[in-house]
């Protein structure tokens, strides 16, 4: 099936001085995994990485945008504040922001938040936390959940449930107006992209 989307080179938005990607048994570029046998420190350190490749990722997209369009352009913020479901102020990884030439900011933005799900062990479990927060609306109108995991020994019967499940959660938040995308970090441009940005 041909994709509709260019798929992500990876290897253009790592960190200065980071390791290498390496290709898995399908072809594709895969982030490294810097986790080590344990979590702690080396788990926080690939968190923040994989939130710099988005960032990166955003920021190029910005960039670019204008060779395309001269009536759109994008803003996008690092930690956002919002209330989480426990009535607790919090900050979420980005917020995106499209403004139309003539007409201002766009009213609905889209908020962003960052998993490095590593072998898909303990950090899976808190993917939860944000899905709450989507169903309860405390994100807004437009959530992404963008993930990426060890794809050489992660888990892919969790991927798979995790993949279900948002797919179920998809359908129950459209009925209260909440547009959710559970999102591979290699589908990015699948909704990095002019249309999508157009419709918010």
């Amino acid at each position: 099936m041909k994709l509709e989307y260019e798929k992500l080179n990876i290897s253009k938005f790592l960190p200065e001085n980071n390791i290498n990607p390496f290709f898995d048994n399908a072809s594709t570029q895969v982030i490294p995994d810097i986790r080590k046998a344990c979590a702690g420190k080396s788990a926080v350190e690939n968190g923040k990485m994989f939130e710099t490749i988005l960032e990166n990722i955003l920021e190029d997209y910005r960039i670019n945008l204008p060779k395309f369009t001269n009536k759109f352009s994008l803003s996008y913020f690092t930690q956002p504040k919002h209330t989480c479901h426990f009535g607790l102020p919090r900050k979420g990884d980005f917020k995106l922001k499209v403004y139309e030439s003539g007409q201002g900011y766009k009213e609905n933005s889209i908020m962003i938040e960052c998993k490095q799900l590593g072998n898909v062990e303990s950090h899976f479990d808190k993917i939860s936390h944000t899905l709450l927060n989507a169903l309860t609306g405390n994100m807004g109108n437009y959530v992404w959940l963008v993930y990426d995991y060890n794809r050489d020994i992660g888990n892919k019967t969790k991927i798979e449930a995790l993949v279900n499940r948002c797919k179920e959660l998809k359908n129950q938040l459209q009925s209260q107006n909440i547009i959710f995308e559970l999102i591979d970090i290699y589908d990015i441009y699948k909704y990095l992209n002019l249309n999508y940005l157009k419709s918010l």
